[in-house]
């Protein structure tokens, strides 16, 4: 779904105001795990949070910043790693010129972030990452993926296309997952039908829900973007927090699990 909203030359700081003229109401109603939304704003409306020209300043002031470079390889992408406090001045913009993309990660704290990291927080009862994606016209980057977390998606400069695919599972991060037997919905989520294509330009806002299946493409400009990921209290967090909240009044709660259960189908009966 795509949304008009005109331009306001003020310092956008919260969550109504980067989507309007969608209300809150209709995002957590008709959005909300559910699907994508698309606000086109004029150019610069999101300009003060962060630009080319910050880069350098991010590199030599964050602590915990980490640079990703993306280098194609013949069967995909491979990452290079780099803590933003060991590059030196200009190596962002240098590998830029050189054709790499590359993430920006952990920008939260960056000064003109700070408030309206806060903000979501508040807003979605969540923890909020924010990271820069700097892709140069033309260069590879991930292919189709999903995310644990939903995604506001703020055009700065430059413009990228954005494939969005139909969404049919509400992914998040589970702790044991590699216990764990997924079913095929699960395996498939990438391949579902492609929903729509959506041409970002500086100002525009794209919510892409968790688990819809995305990619974005720079074939025609140089884009730099943020990406806002909102990880917010689950049903699944509420319960392991409930059972640990009545395990403090329960022994039975507090006991361990029989020993010799994992290989004992006898003991697994009982339990059961």
């Amino acid at each position: 779904m795509e949304h008009e909203a005109g331009y306001r030359d003020d310092f956008v700081t919260s969550f109504a105001d980067l989507i309007a003229p969608t209300s809150t109401k209709d995002f957590f109603t008709d959005y909300w795990e559910t699907t994508f939304l698309h606000v086109r704003h004029a150019s610069g409306r999101f300009a003060r949070y962060f630009s080319l020209r910050d880069i350098d300043a991010w590199v030599s002031s964050t602590r915990s910043g980490v640079v990703f470079v993306l280098l194609p390889k013949d069967e995909g992408i491979r990452f290079d790693i780099h803590q933003a406090q060991d590059l030196t001045p200009g190596a962002v913009l240098g590998n830029f010129r050189r054709g790499f993309a590359q993430i920006l990660k952990r920008l939260a704290d960056w000064p003109s972030l700070q408030g309206l990291v806060h903000h979501l927080g508040k807003v979605f009862h969540a923890e909020v990452q924010v990271n820069a994606f700097l892709t140069p016209a033309g260069a590879r980057t991930h292919p189709t993926y999903t995310a644990n977390d939903d995604i506001l998606v703020l055009q700065l400069e430059g413009e990228a296309v954005w494939r969005l695919h139909e969404l049919t599972v509400l992914q998040l991060g589970l702790s044991q997952k590699k216990n764990l037997e997924f079913p095929a919905e699960w395996q498939r989520r990438t391949e579902t039908p492609v929903l729509a294509e959506v041409r970002l330009r500086p100002g525009d806002l794209l919510f892409i829900p968790r688990g819809m299946p995305h990619f974005a493409t720079t074939p025609d400009y140089t884009s730099l973007h943020l990406s806002i990921y909102i990880t917010s209290l689950f049903w699944v967090d509420f319960l392991k927090f409930a059972a640990e909240y009545a395990a403090l009044h329960s022994q039975e709660l507090r006991r361990a699990l029989p020993p010799g259960f994992v290989d004992s189908e006898q003991i697994c009966d009982r339990m059961r």
